[in-house]
């Protein structure tokens, strides 16, 4: 470990892998800092994909930045408080569906764990991400058009200002995700395992809720 650095450990599949290892050939990427383009394959790490916040509806109480794209992660390799979440959907699962391989039957659908250093430049903060489960309860449940735009909003402004600096987080969050703005080159990302997507989920919920709760993306 890198001095003042701090772990997040990022599930994906071996298509992100391989971009950690060769690159991101055919892209190109935008460095957040300096505003440079330059080809993808120069960059080998983790680049950030998925916005905080999406731009559009929703996003109207957030300030631009959180619609930014950010790399995301947990604050522990397995996050307990993830796997017993239950509201509408099994939301771990689910998240762990969308980021493993699509494989065309189980043996073929595999997860890899990686731990991500963090140095303090790289800015990382923690959000509560119950924010946008409850937006998603409220917002399934309201018949009316123009009030569903409303709780969107609200719940994307509530997810938001949750956020707290990494080095400041208390462990207080029902569902914390570990965000950052930038991206993080191989040298500081640390394979830890490669697994079957169902054999792990499996593991840790117990065979028989595991089978009742597997889902796709």
């Amino acid at each position: 470990m890198i001095a003042n650095s701090a772990s997040m450990y990022h599930y994906c599949n071996r298509a992100v892998w391989k971009t950690v290892n060769q690159g991101h050939r055919g892209y190109t990427l935008q460095d957040p800092k300096t505003g440079e383009f330059f080809d993808g394959e120069r960059f080998q790490g983790l680049w950030p994909g998925w916005r905080l916040v999406e731009t559009g509806p929703g996003s109207e109480l957030v300030p631009p930045e959180a619609t930014k794209p950010a790399l995301f992660g947990f604050n522990e390799p397995i996050p307990r408080s993830w796997v017993v979440y239950r509201d509408a959907m099994n939301v771990f699962d689910y998240l762990m569906s969308c980021c493993a391989d699509k494989g065309k039957d189980d043996d073929e659908t595999n997860l890899i764990l990686l731990e991500v250093e963090l140095l303090p430049e790289d800015n990382p903060f923690v959000v509560d991400y119950v924010h946008v489960r409850h937006m998603a309860r409220d917002f399934g449940s309201e018949p009316k058009s123009e009030a569903k735009g409303k709780i969107k909003a609200e719940g994307m402004k509530r997810y938001w200002e949750s956020k707290v600096p990494l080095a400041d987080y208390d462990g207080s969050f029902t569902l914390p995700e570990v965000v950052t703005w930038f991206p993080v080159p191989k040298e500081r990302i640390h394979f830890i395992w490669e697994k079957n997507l169902h054999g792990f989920l499996d593991a840790i919920h117990g065979d028989k809720e595991a089978q009742s709760s597997r889902l796709t993306c």
